[in-house]
């Protein structure tokens, strides 16, 4: 598992570390070396800028935000065909509306919800296809915003 918080001051990290300590064995990225990441359980990620290069190792990505204002940047995750799932407020983002009808998102509301979602996303077969709708997703937009531009006429 890797954690990527929003804070990361010293406090936020240890309260992370607590909050997950049934998890198994910590390190923080700071701390990391090849040879200690190897017997990591979580890593903490304790610097701020690498997360959409960190989506490569993934499987699957809980995006945040979606308990607050609003989520988190999705297409980060879903451009190396993660399947996303995140919280109830994500109605102003065309892109999540769009990933969860096609199915390669999934909304949740609480604890309950959440574990739901993971077990159903355990099935190989879902995982699959999830991750192939959210990669497609990204694929088949690439080059929209030079497509706009072009349609524009300046004179």
């Amino acid at each position: 598992m890797i954690i990527a918080p929003h804070e990361i001051d010293e406090q936020h990290l240890v309260s992370i570390e607590t909050q997950y300590k049934d998890k198994g064995i910590f390190l923080r990225f700071s701390k990391a070396t090849e040879s200690n990441v190897k017997d990591a359980d979580v890593l903490i990620i304790d610097n701020i800028g690498m997360l959409s290069s960190l989506y490569q190792y993934g499987t699957i990505a809980f995006i945040g935000g979606g308990f607050g204002k609003g989520i988190h940047n999705i297409l980060e995750a879903a451009t190396f065909g993660l399947p996303v799932i995140f919280g109830p407020n994500y109605q102003k983002f065309t892109e999540a509306k769009e990933l969860i009808r096609s199915g390669g998102a999934f909304t949740i509301n609480d604890s309950e919800t959440f574990n739901k979602t993971v077990r159903l996303l355990n099935d190989k077969g879902v995982l699959q296809a999830a991750s192939h709708i959210s990669k497609h997703y990204v694929q088949s937009r690439i080059g929209t915003s030079d497509k706009i531009l072009s349609s524009i006429s300046i004179n």
